[in-house]
């Protein structure tokens, strides 16, 4: 699953205190989309919405490939199946359009106007309008798109540089490359935009680039110049919302205000988690967090919360559940939604699993 919006940005809610309780999952290896109707759910073969703890199927529909899932108000898109995007009632599973498409593409978004997608032999992000019309398209340089109303936003060359497109037209309107900090060397990424991280997101009118040696960038979505730079103090993995951007490390979690561009809070908790490695290496692949609980995978095939206040006594609430032969993604976060926490795990064990707090 993609966790963050089409902009890249996530919403910190209540919910998910501690302790959680294991409850439903899906064998195999799986796109998933939690929505207020349900999870929906792509493996080879198939689409299907599950009730929110995984636990019950509500609807499935059988198709030739899967390449992900990407919904369109009550819809998701799928395909292209035999030449035609299918859009899907969300809540149903009935068939409520179809596009015509002639090749095999993903879908990466959808607008009023049309469906974009990226086309894995033409290499380029086409896009498709509601009568099958191929509109505009520019090369995909096997770029990532953020998604805003009025621009579109493509890194290219090894997601070092950044382009932004009329949403309209596909017209290159700016550019943006961070220099380099590193040696030079052609190995040198320091100014690469790292894929599976929400790299590149929208705030209002500034386009926010976190890079890979972690300089933050604050550039006007309008034309591109540099408002902003700084180094955070403290960082990691990390998530952005509306205010800031929080960094996390296995032993605690950062919250950097990117408009002012400086460190707000910090977060410590290695006396209260590092017992829950068990000798194991200490690491965080991918993390989540909410106005209670931080929770993080690690590379042993755990997932691991802590409370984010402090209870009686100055002790912080800790848990963890150890999966047998998972592995965890890297910068792939467990995703929160609702009262229910998801992760979805690769290797031999790949499945699909839902916890929720208490009996819930």
């Amino acid at each position: 699953m993609d966790a963050y919006s089409p902009a890249n940005i996530v919403v910190v809610t209540g919910g998910l205190a501690l302790p959680l309780r294991r409850l439903g999952s899906i064998q195999g290896s799986v796109h998933f989309l939690p929505t207020e109707h349900g999870v929906l759910v792509s493996q080879p073969g198939s689409i299907a919405l599950y009730t929110n703890n995984l636990l019950t199927k509500r609807w499935q529909v059988q198709v030739q490939t899967f390449l992900g899932i990407y919904r369109y108000g009550q819809a998701v898109i799928g395909g292209p199946f035999d030449n035609t995007f299918c859009l899907y009632d969300i809540r149903t599973g009935a068939m409520v359009q179809q596009v015509p498409y002639e090749g095999l593409a993903g879908v990466v978004a959808a607008r009023d106007d049309y469906i974009l997608a990226v086309n894995p032999y033409t290499k380029v992000f086409e896009a498709i309008a509601w009568d099958g019309a191929r509109l505009w398209s520019i090369p995909s340089e096997h770029g990532r798109v953020t998604v805003t109303n009025t621009v579109l936003l493509v890194t290219k060359e090894f997601n070092e540089a950044l382009r932004c497109v009329d949403a309209k037209t596909g017209s290159l309107l700016w550019t943006f490359s961070a220099p380099k900090t590193g040696s030079g060397a052609p190995t040198d990424r320091s100014n690469a935009m790292v894929s599976g991280f929400p790299s590149v997101a929208v705030v209002s009118d500034r386009v926010l680039v976190t890079l890979a040696d972690f300089r933050v960038f604050a550039l006007s979505l309008q034309t591109g110049e540099v408002l902003k730079t700084m180094r955070p103090p403290f960082v990691g993995l990390y998530l952005v919302t509306e205010k800031c951007i929080y960094f996390q490390q296995p032993f605690g979690l950062s919250e950097f205000d990117h408009r002012e561009m400086k460190e707000v809070d910090r977060t410590e908790y290695r006396e209260d988690v590092e017992p829950l490695y068990g000798g194991h290496e200490i690491t965080a692949n991918g993390f989540w967090l909410t106005e209670e609980s931080v929770f993080w995978t690690t590379m042993h095939g755990a997932i691991m919360g802590v409370s984010r206040t402090q209870g009686e006594g100055g002790k912080r609430t800790v848990w963890v559940d150890l999966l047998q032969n998972a592995i965890m993604p890297i910068g792939v976060p467990p995703v929160g939604y609702g009262d229910k926490l998801y992760c979805a795990t690769k290797g031999r064990a790949s499945e699909l699993l839902c916890w929720g707090s208490g009996t819930a």
